[in-house]
């Protein structure tokens, strides 16, 4: 799992261009589907809709993010983690392969322990940097670091 992250991550920072990817315009939908590592394994799932493009070289986004996390910590202490939140996203296309973003989020997580400390659900705040790399009009994959649920979350990109 961890080397799937690794050579996502890789694509990404390669930045090499194809003839027949697409980046991100306004109007433009891009569902992701991810596994999250660090501090457990997750998944997640995502979407954004290209919303502004005024706004200096860039896309503004806005869409949605739901993340699950199963964790362990001296192996006594097992977590469960749900995070659910809007999120806005600023994507800067380096070319049209390749694509550079910074997310934003605020929504409700939900922490479930194994141990005495029982559940803790309430507000979080996530952010991500991350980048696209486009294989097809409308396949890519993605890499991104920051805190949602996982701080490394990679995957599958459909644009539609």
């Amino acid at each position: 799992m961890k080397k799937l992250l690794v050579v996502l991550t890789l694509v990404c920072t390669t930045g090499i261009g194809m003839a027949h990817a697409q980046e991100m315009k306004k109007g433009m939908s891009l569902a992701n589907f991810g596994l999250g590592f660090v501090p457990g394994v997750g998944v997640n799932v995502s979407y954004d809709y290209g919303l502004v493009d005024t706004w200096g070289p860039g896309i503004f986004t806005i869409g949605g993010f739901i993340g699950f996390d199963n964790w362990a910590y001296n192996s006594d202490i097992r977590g469960t983690e749900w995070f659910f939140a809007p999120r806005a996203t600023y994507r800067y296309a380096v070319n049209k392969s390749f694509e550079v973003y910074a997310t934003a989020m605020l929504g409700a997580a939900f922490t479930t322990y194994s141990k005495s400390k029982g559940n803790v659900s309430g507000v979080a705040f996530g952010t991500t940097g991350g980048c696209r790399y486009s294989f097809s009009r409308n396949l890519s994959v993605f890499a991104e670091v920051g805190w949602n649920v996982s701080i490394l979350n990679g995957g599958l990109s459909v644009s539609f």
